[in-house]
């Protein structure tokens, strides 16, 4: 991370819950667990600021704080500004609020040189753009496992850290320090875990559009889907992984022209003992 040789000012914005659920999706820790463990790697990144001369002067938490009552406390404590997201069962607003934020210290407050986004989404390219365009010094805070590949090739290697999810300090990308994923159940015979992670998103895809449609938009997916399902990797990575499975013969695609536009649609190839291993797993 480049930073000004003079001391400088900061900002932090944490997007709790996307932390939280990292740990818990990815690394199997309770949600008890995880909500603890974050406030531990807030108070490594200010102390891996205050290391780099960077004194932090504003910080907000984004997140459903009905479902951490204890944490907002705990974050009020910390000097922290907890901002209520409105949240459903799929999302919540919390990347659209802080960007705002952060767009609002980059337009106002032009003496905090520093802005920090404890998250990782592909949702936070349209403000990582404009920190750019700025000039600004953005730089993401998040688990490798968790971390948009798109987003990264965005700002670039001087543009993020990773966070160890069990000591909760931060490394630079291509540090001996990065911390894998634990391994859990093994994918089905034939894939790798990626792959699996594909197959599920795209049968998830399919059940949801074929009812309608009698197929899946692959370009949507790619874009949409399959980013949730595989944020670590970048755009074309996914596409790769998209055909690997191909290859393997749990999906295929075909060309479709609807309203006079041409698009491919892919199909999940039921008969496939990956496809059938992997509905098993999902409890179809």
């Amino acid at each position: 991370m480049k930073l000004p040789d003079a001391s400088a000012l900061g900002a932090v914005f944490v997007d709790y819950e996307n932390l939280v659920i990292s740990l818990t999706n990815r690394y199997g820790t309770s949600k008890s667990d995880a909500a603890v463990r974050v406030l531990d790697i807030l108070e490594n990144i200010e102390q891996a600021l205050e290391q780099m001369g960077v004194r932090v002067v504003r910080r907000e938490a984004f997140a459903d704080w009905s479902e951490y009552p204890a944490s907002s406390k705990e974050l009020y404590r910390m000097g922290y500004r907890t901002r209520s997201v409105g949240a459903t069962v799929h999302k919540n607003s919390a990347d659209i609020e802080l960007s705002l934020s952060v767009q609002e210290v980059m337009l106002q407050s032009q003496s905090v040189a520093v802005m920090v986004i404890a998250a990782g989404d592909r949702d936070y390219m349209p403000i990582a753009m404009r920190a750019i365009e700025s000039a600004k010094n953005l730089v993401f805070v998040s688990f490798k496992e968790s971390l948009s590949g798109d987003l990264k090739e965005l700002v670039g290697p001087d543009g993020y850290l990773y966070i160890d999810p069990e000591g909760g300090t931060l490394f630079p990308p291509g540090s001996e320090s990065s911390v894998a994923a634990p391994a859990k159940d093994a994918p089905p015979a034939g894939l790798t875990k990626d792959e699996e992670f594909a197959l599920r998103a795209a049968i998830l895809a399919y059940d949801e559009y074929r009812p309608k449609y009698g197929d899946a938009r692959l370009s949507g997916f790619l874009v949409v889907g399959l980013a949730k399902a595989l944020p670590y990797l970048s755009y074309m990575e996914r596409k790769d992984v998209f055909t690997s499975l191909q290859r393997k013969g749990a999906v295929r695609t075909a060309p479709k022209e609807s309203l006079g536009e041409s698009f491919t649609v892919f199909h999940v190839v039921e008969e496939s003992p990956a496809v059938r291993e992997e509905r098993r797993r999902m409890g179809q």
